[in-house]
């Protein structure tokens, strides 16, 4: 009776594993309600764009591993904590990302999050109460600017004195 919407809470979490071919996916109209599951994506050489639910809370780790998503907008998401979803990266396999817009909610930032990333530019919310860990944008040799406006000095976070390690030249913030 619902016909195009799918309860993913239901699909496994490889569902779309090693689909070549796959460049986006549009879950916009979907049922989710909490989580897309470890390694969903992993190895979708031609992803080019996911539309996540306003709904969605989780996104698992290595969810984009091996992928070559450039851009995500996760800003109208549910999204409280985030974690390395693309993978653990190095400089021999690095991290395709160029830009992403977080979540308006977003709390938490995990280390290793934008590992290797191409990101230039950052904005983290001001919705923050976790202090930026250490290695949060490890080796992000591309970031130049990260922009972090809290609402006040009380609920301003700190980040970790090693959560730009690798990153040449510095990062202005």
């Amino acid at each position: 009776a619902n016909a195009g919407v799918f309860n993913l809470n239901q699909l496994d979490k490889v569902v779309f594993k090693n689909c070549e071919a796959l460049t986006s996916a549009d879950f916009t109209n979907s049922a989710i309600t909490t989580s897309f599951g470890k390694a969903m994506f992993t190895g979708c050489k031609a992803l080019k764009e996911v539309i996540f639910p306003k709904t969605v809370t989780v996104l698992a780790n290595n969810l984009f591993a091996d992928c070559v998503i450039e851009s995500l907008d996760l800003s109208e998401t549910a999204i409280t904590e985030l974690s390395a979803i693309f993978g653990t990266h190095d400089a021999d396999n690095l991290n395709p990302l160029k830009s992403i817009v977080l979540p308006k909610g977003l709390t938490k930032l995990n280390a290793n999050v934008f590992d290797y990333a191409a990101i230039t530019e950052i904005t983290l919310p001001a919705s923050l109460t976790s202090d930026v860990p250490a290695k949060a944008f490890y080796y992000c040799t591309a970031l130049k600017t990260l922009n972090y406006y809290p609402e006040n000095e009380t609920n301003c976070v700190e980040i970790d004195q090693n959560a730009f390690i690798g990153c040449t030249p510095r990062v202005k913030i």
